[in-house]
């Protein structure tokens, strides 16, 4: 069904009632056509709905199958989430169940995939790209790494990444899923090098609104805003000196705004309400502040009050003031910063920028712990030249200025380009997922003195079972250096500790380990820290280096599919069910046929029925190696343990055990005979059985059966044993009537028996999955070998859930 732009308009004035712009039509024509597009537009303008409010809209044939709207801090989601939950309500759909958030605060669906709108931030979604999620136990190191696959991805205020990181992480990895992935990099700030960046990386056109279009938007029309440069570094002083109404000071660290709001407070009148907004407030007391935020500062906003915040109000928070106090940060950021100054048609407003304060780390986050980042003294001269007098700020003039600012250093930065960083992700990658000699991510997103990470405080007598039982805030990395406990010998109680998943040791549970060195802290993807070291007040949020006796509040986790009390379950029913659930999964979540299928269509010449066959596949072999006489010798023993009078009379995939019971866990760590590995034994034996299983035309065969068997050998996160033989046991006497009870047919005893006999089996395996995951071939081959990966890792993960409760 052609595009219809009437029903799209009618449905968009519905949605948001009012009309829309001719550039948010363009723009949603474009993604109808299966565009991937590049949206600078000033702030105020609608790029939000721009993206989302097509998503919602059912004239969309063939759309991705969810959006995951990436923004650069947690705290600027939450604005960008309620906004999405309100669209989702008025197109008659659960916000609850349509939107999700998945930050290291709020991380409701940490595989992408309950959600139909998952707003996140870009570490979330380029650490799981990867392969090294931030947040997940290694073990699932390879679950997010075709997350993108069947989306639509949204990188808003992408001027936020880092060039040399972050952006050419995401443009290299929208490539490497080209085809298969739509996106969408939105700014009001972008230098024309980036956008020439996304158009060589992902064919991105523009779908921007003309100068003439831009000089229309009554934000723009109808609004007065000048910019003056002052001479000494903010302070309290200053700030009273030239402000009198609705006044919002943005400091660029969040001691400088803690220290800037206690003293601003101590001038003021008690009848002036003063607001502090940064990262370390606690969800509860921060929804509160942002609620206060649209009274004292929204559209009917009127009489005297004064915000000091952080980088957080920079996007997605809709409100306006008379004066706008800032540091200096990059042309960029300062050109969102000055979008929440004079913001509504018919106001006038000015934003005074003050020179940085000489000590480090004044700077930060722009720059380094060592040195500020050049485009901070670029800006400066810049501003130094036009704003001898108060300097009218126009789009047309924030644009020359940034381009002033940042195109030579974006130039430069880009020079290697995103060919090259491909290159390095895919190094990555293969560490990560098909060597399993696991390396840090993090490098390639963020610099390490603004790279966040999420805290949560209790005393060394409350640490929580898991780190998502509390409440947690956003702290800069480098902010907890002096925390690190001393391991010089000194007596001391701990100050603060790192969670450990004992993904090393399989008999070790997850845990809090004490925080003793660099090297942990860089590896850190939450730390809780004591009291003792940091205090907490619902006016001034989470303050480091003073004591107090605020804990994180409690919060209930998320449920987790797949980690219900295991039940008996027969190998054969348990390998029919998870078969079934990921060929629906394709067909029901994924968009095969549809989106995604049509995609890989074009990418790799499979067909929707191939693909499907191929999830199908994956599923019904991936636990063969749960048909080893050792593996069902352990299970036997288990189940009699756990069970009177049971006879073991056909093969288990589960035996009866509860993760939560203390009991279960302390007897199976000391459970004689030792449980086994599968995953190599099950690769082993699906080489004699994926050409039966795939029926896939011979010129397609080689790649799919390779791409089956890697899902099959990684779907507990691990890869080929270094022994020959694979270290892997014969099959028990009963193996052909439980394969036979799985519907997997013609089964040649004979070739599992000559595989069996080979001396080196790895080989055997190795070589089939050489053609999709070597370096060479990873390039082509990655995207089909992820997804097929995720496929069967979710669908093990309902069908164990589902059959725990007798479903299947």
């Amino acid at each position: 069904m052609p595009w219809n732009a009437d029903e799209y308009r009618d449905f968009f004035v519905k949605q948001n009632r009012f009309e829309p712009y001719e550039f948010q039509m363009r723009a949603a024509e474009m993604l109808a056509e299966r565009k991937n597009l590049v949206l600078a537009a000033p702030t105020g303008a609608g790029k939000t709905l721009t993206v989302l409010t097509p998503f919602l809209f059912g004239g969309w044939v063939d759309r991705p199958t969810r959006l995951i709207y990436a923004v650069p801090l947690r705290t600027l989601a939450q604005g960008i989430y309620e906004e999405a939950r309100a669209l989702a309500r008025r197109a008659g759909k659960d916000p609850d169940e349509f939107v999700r958030m998945q930050t290291g605060e709020q991380p409701d669906d940490p595989f992408f995939e309950l959600g139909k709108i998952v707003v996140t931030t870009y570490d979330q979604v380029l650490s799981g790209l990867l392969s090294g999620p931030y947040g997940l136990s290694g073990s699932l190191h390879n679950i997010n790494s075709a997350a993108i696959a069947g989306a639509l991805v949204v990188f808003d205020e992408f001027h936020l990444m880092e060039p040399q990181r972050a952006f050419l992480t995401g443009a290299a990895g929208l490539h490497l899923f080209r085809d298969l992935t739509q996106c969408v990099w939105m700014t009001a700030t972008a230098t024309s090098p980036l956008c020439d960046e996304l158009r060589s990386a992902v064919g991105a056109e523009d779908a921007s609104p003309s100068e003439a279009e831009i000089a229309d938007l009554p934000t723009v029309a109808k609004v007065t805003r000048t910019l003056t440069l002052e001479a000494q570094p903010l302070s309290a002083e200053s700030v009273l000196r030239a402000s009198s109404g609705r006044t919002i000071v943005i400091c660029n660290t969040v001691p400088r705004a803690q220290a800037l709001y206690h003293a601003l407070r101590a001038e003021l009148p008690d009848d002036v309400p003063v607001l502090l907004l940064h990262s370390r407030f606690f969800k509860t007391d921060r929804a509160e502040k942002v609620a206060a935020l649209r009274r004292l500062f929204g559209k009917e906003a009127s009489g005297r009050a004064v915000l000091i915040a952080t980088q957080v109000i920079e996007a997605g928070v809709d409100i306006s003031c008379d004066d706008l106090h800032t540091e200096l940060c990059p042309m960029n950021a300062l050109v969102q910063r000055a979008g929440r100054c004079a913001r509504y048609p018919g106001e006038d407003g000015t934003v005074h920028v003050y020179p940085l304060l000489e000590d480090a780390p004044a700077w930060l986050p722009y720059g380094t712990l060592q040195a500020p980042d050049e485009t901070l003294d670029a800006t400066l001269k810049v501003l130094e030249q036009h704003t001898l007098s108060s300097q009218p700020l126009t789009p047309g003039v924030s644009g020359q200025w940034v381009e002033m600012v940042h195109r030579k250093l974006d130039e430069s930065t880009l020079r290697d380009g995103w060919q090259q960083r491909l290159d390095v992700m895919l190094g990555r990658i293969h560490q990560n997922s098909i060597q399993r000699n696991p390396t840090r991510v993090s490098d390639l997103i963020r610099e390490e003195s603004v790279d966040e990470i999420s805290v949560i405080v209790a005393k060394p007598a409350n640490l929580p079972d898991a780190p998502g039982k509390r409440e947690a805030v956003s702290i800069s990395r480098w902010q907890l250096r002096p925390f690190v406990n001393d391991a010089s010998g000194v007596e001391q109680s701990p100050r603060a500790w790192t969670w450990s998943f004992g993904d090393a040791d399989p008999g070790v549970l997850p845990h809090w380990e004490p925080l003793e060195t660099d090297a942990q802290l860089r590896r850190a993807f939450v730390v809780c820290v004591s009291p003792a070291v940091a205090s907490y007040s619902k006016e001034a949020g989470l303050e480091i280096g003073t004591s107090g006796d605020e804990e994180s509040p409690e919060r209930a986790l998320p449920p987790k599919r797949g980690y219900k009390p295991l039940h008996r379950e027969s190998w054969a029913k348990h390998a029919r069910a998870v078969a079934q659930a990921a060929e629906r999964r394709t067909i029901e979540q994924d968009g095969v046929p549809g989106f995604l299928g049509n995609g890989l269509e074009a990418r790799f010449g499979l067909t929707a029925a191939e693909v499907q066959r191929a999830a199908y596949a994956s599923g019904v072999l991936h636990d063969l190696g749960k048909l080893q006489v050792s593996w069902q010798r352990w299970a036997e023993a288990w189940q009699k343990k756990k069970e009177a009078g049971y006879e073991h009379l056909e093969g288990l995939a589960h035996t009866d055990f509860d993760p939560d019971n203390f009991e279960d866990r302390a007897a199976n760590r000391g459970f004689q005979p030792r449980r086994p590995p599968h995953a190599a034994a099950s690769a082993l034996v699906a080489c004699g059985l994926l050409a039966q299983e795939l029926r896939v035309a011979p010129e397609r065969e080689g790649l799919l059966a390779s791409a089956v068997l890697a899902s099959v050998l990684a779907h507990h996160g691990g890869w080929l044993p270094h022994a020959p033989d694979m270290g892997i046991d014969p099959l028990w006497a009963r193996w052909q009537p439980d394969l036979a009870a799985a519907h997997i047919e013609h089964t040649s005893a004979a070739l599992i028996d000559e595989l069996y006999r080979q001396k080196n089996r790895s080989g055997i395996v190795g070589e089939l999955l050489d053609v999709t995951t070597t370096l060479d071939t990873l390039r082509d081959a990655w995207p089909l070998v992820s997804y097929l990966m995720r496929t069967l890792r979710l669908a093990d993960q309902r069908a164990t859930a589902e059959g725990s409760e007798g479903v299947c």
